[in-house]
């Protein structure tokens, strides 16, 4: 999954730039701990999907990215 549109303001935030951000799936900016949760997500919802099970239409998933600089 990509980002379609990132605000400039990424840099200051981020340390990288939109077209930076447009072109690296977004997986690869989470912390190690948030790239474990967004798997979770994802395999609960992929399950749901094929057991016919109705995933809730709204879901809250807080996940952390990390600096350019690895902070």
């Amino acid at each position: 999954m990509h980002f379609t549109y990132v605000s400039p303001s990424i840099k200051e935030f981020l340390g990288i730039t939109p077209k930076e951000a447009i072109e690296e799936p977004f997986i690869g900016f989470l912390t190690p701990e948030s790239l474990q949760k967004y798997r979770q997500f994802k395999k609960q919802l992929v399950d749901s999907i094929q057991k016919g099970v109705q995933f809730p239409r709204k879901t809250k998933l807080n996940l952390e990215f990390k600096h350019k600089n690895g902070s």
